[in-house]
C-alpha cells in the first residue's frame, strides 16, 4: 500500500474526518487552480491604470481599447473661442492685444497694442498664416508679416478651423502640462504633417486634417 493510499488513522472510527480532510483538499485544489487568474487580474490592473490619459492620446483614440472602460474624461482643456478671452496665456507664449486701426494706414501694433506670439513665431510651426495689406485681415496666402496667434483664433473663416484648434492644443499642452495627452511638439508634429494636404501616421493608421482637427477639438469642452 503506497502512502497516498493508506487510510487516515482513526477514519474507521470516525467516518467523517475522511470526508472533511477530500473536502479541504477539493478547496485547495480550487484554490491553486484560480490563483493565476487573480494574479493575473492584480498584475493588470496597475498596468492598465498608469496611464489614465492613455485613450486620450492619439494611439488610445486609434485602438480605442481602453476608451469603452476608463472614466477619465477628454475634454481637458479649453475651447479656441475661450482662449481668445482668456487673460492669462501661458508661457512662453504672449497674448498680445488686437493690432490699433489707423484710418487709412491700416492696422498696426503700436501704442498700447502689443503684437504678441506669431503663428509660426512659436518654435517648429510651419509659416501658413499671415496678414492682408492692411495689416488686419488674416490670410492663407503669401505674406511678408505673420499673423499672431491671437488674430488666427478670433477668425471666423472655416479655412482656419485647424490653426484655431491648433493653437488651442499648443497653449492647452502648456497650460496643463502632463495632465494633458499630447505636447505642444506633438501638437506641432500632427499639424505640420496635414496642413498641406499630407497625413499624420497614428499606429501605422493615416490621419488626415480634418481627423487631426477633430482629435484637437475632442481635447476640450
Amino acid at each position: 500500500m503506497t502512502a497516498e493510499s493508506q487510510p487516515i488513522e482513526g477514519a474507521a472510527k470516525r467516518p467523517g474526518l475522511r470526508h472533511g480532510v477530500l473536502v479541504s483538499r477539493r478547496r485547495l485544489a480550487k484554490a491553486g487552480l484560480a490563483s493565476p487568474v487573480v494574479l493575473g487580474s492584480l498584475m493588470s490592473k496597475p498596468v492598465l491604470g498608469a496611464d489614465p490619459l492613455y485613450h486620450c492620446t492619439p494611439s488610445g483614440q486609434q485602438s480605442g481599447n481602453l476608451s469603452r472602460t476608463s472614466t477619465v474624461s477628454c475634454k481637458i482643456g479649453i475651447s479656441p473661442a475661450a482662449w481668445a478671452i482668456d487673460s492669462a496665456w501661458p508661457s512662453p507664449v504672449t497674448k498680445g492685444t488686437d493690432p490699433n486701426n489707423n484710418g487709412n494706414s491700416g492696422c498696426a501694433f503700436n501704442g498700447q497694442a502689443v503684437r504678441g506670439t506669431a503663428f509660426d513665431g512659436f518654435s517648429g510651426l510651419a509659416a501658413t498664416f499671415g496678414l492682408s495689406a492692411d495689416g488686419c485681415t488674416v490670410v492663407t496666402s503669401a505674406y511678408s508679416t505673420s499673423a499672431t496667434m491671437l488674430q488666427v483664433l478670433k477668425t471666423t473663416d472655416p479655412a482656419f478651423g485647424l490653426g484655431r484648434e491648433t493653437i488651442a492644443a499648443i497653449l492647452n499642452a502648456l497650460r496643463y502640462g502632463s495632465g494633458f495627452p499630447v505636447t505642444p511638439s506633438r501638437v506641432i508634429a500632427m499639424y505640420n504633417a496635414v496642413r498641406s494636404g499630407g497625413t499624420y501616421l497614428v499606429n501605422s493608421v493615416p490621419w488626415s486634417a480634418s481627423q487631426v482637427q477633430t482629435y484637437f477639438t475632442s481635447l476640450h469642452g
